[in-house]
This record gives C-alpha cells, structure tokens and sequence, in this order.
C-alpha cells in the first residue's frame, strides 16, 4: 500500500465516530471526512480479493455478519470515483483499487503529504487477516466501560426507535455481547504487540489533551501542544451532523 492502514476497533457507543473525527484533522492522517466516517475501501477491495473476485461491483460484500461497503452511498464524489473505473482485476490483496482510491482521496481531501490512512473496523476476523499481510498496520483499540455502553446503547435505540446492539435478544444477552467483544478485542491487542494503541472513552473524555498527544505519539506522528489543542477545539465543536 502507498498509505499504512490504521484501523479503529471498538464496539457501538464507545466513541468511535468521535475518534474518527480526531484522526481526520491530522495532518498525517488521510480519512474520508464525512460524517459518519464509514468508508472502509481498503477493507472492502482486500474483502473481494480473499474471495477471489477478478472485479468488483461496488455493491456490499458480506462476512459472517458484517457488510463492508467501499465508501458510503452519500458521498457523490467517491460514487463518481467509482464509475469512473474501469475495473481492473484486483491483485492478491486488493492493492490496486485500495491505492487508485486513496490516491484519488489524497487530492479530495488535499492532504496529499499524508502517511496514513485510517478507516472503521467491521470485525476483528478481517482485521487480524489484514495486519497478517502489513505489518505495518496499526489498530487502535477504543474501549469503554461496558456499563455505559450498555445504557448508551438501550438510550441510542430508544432515541432511534429501534432495537439495535443485540437489545433484540434481551438485557442478558445484549450485555453478555457486550463483555464477549471486549474480551475479543483484548486478546486481538494482546496479540499485536506494538502494533496496538489503547485507548479508553474515559481517557479521551476526562483528559483530551494529554490523551491525544499520547495518542499521536503511539503512532510515531507529531503531535505538539498547539496542534492537539486546535485538533481538541476542532473535534470537539458541536456540528449539524
């Protein structure tokens, strides 16, 4: 790849679209700037080059029970991007669309010295197949406590009108979900080694400043106390989204 992936693993309601917004106002850091931050290109290309397409559609791919879109339907200009191609038959690992899609992003989002990429995760089975093959790639790990999770999650559906998070199945079970993707998710850092950045809501919300700096500096990128203070006021500032 051209850009190191960064790939951002947490549950629901545990501040993952906050995070996102952090990471965009990098200047290192090349993210597709639209809220709510769920383009996943590289995801989706590498996807369809483990299942052995030539080409691909751009329509969602499945795995287990997650579907990964390249870049969401909102965003008209990666849309126009995407019928632009012609596509090119996809290399083992989906590199070429991966590539041709961020260096297209790099220009979008005039960040064109950028040496990252950072995207959402859908599952930690994917991710842990993809740092396998680059090991340069770094997984920021984002937790938070289940508890608030757990009310976050029955406050967001209620809000929303629906039954989303495993409340469907009832407390028991969607809090047991809860537990078992956080102790997924531990074991997966555990294993990375120094490839893993942790992370906790508290953290981030009790101490923003010093959180963030520790944050860039895991990630071997410059973070002085000016620029985390203006990316704090930036990521922090109410917005219509």
């Amino acid at each position: 790849m051209n850009l190191n992936p960064i790939y951002l693993a947490s549950s629901g309601r545990s501040g993952s679209t906050l995070m996102m917004r952090i990471l965009s106002l990098h200047p290192k850091i090349l993210v597709r700037s639209i809220f709510p931050y769920e383009t996943r290109a590289s995801q989706y290309y590498y996807l369809c080059a483990q299942k052995g397409y030539e080409k691909v559609s751009f329509s969602p791919v499945k795995l287990n029970n997650a579907e990964y879109r390249p870049f969401m339907l909102k965003d008209k200009d990666s849309v126009k991007w995407s019928q632009s191609k012609t596509l090119p038959e996809l290399d083992k690992f989906g590199l070429n669309l991966t590539n041709d899609y961020y260096n297209f992003l790099s220009q979008l989002e005039e960040k064109k010295e950028s040496s990252y990429f950072a995207e959402k995760t859908l599952g930690i089975k994917l991710s842990r197949s993809i740092i396998n093959d680059f090991p340069s790639t770094k997984v920021i790990f984002l937790y938070r406590d289940p508890r608030d999770i757990f009310f976050s999650a029955k406050s967001f559906n209620r809000k929303r009108g629906n039954l989303k998070f495993g409340e469907d199945k009832g407390n028991l079970a969607m809090y047991s979900q809860i537990i078992e993707l956080l102790n997924k998710a531990k074991k997966f850092s555990e294993n990375i080694g120094s490839r893993a950045v942790t992370i906790t809501y508290e953290d981030l919300m009790g101490d923003k400043i010093n959180t963030i700096k520790a944050l860039f500096n895991a990630l071997e990128l410059e973070g002085t106390q000016d620029q985390v203070e203006k990316i704090f006021q930036l990521a922090f500032e109410e917005t219509k989204e």
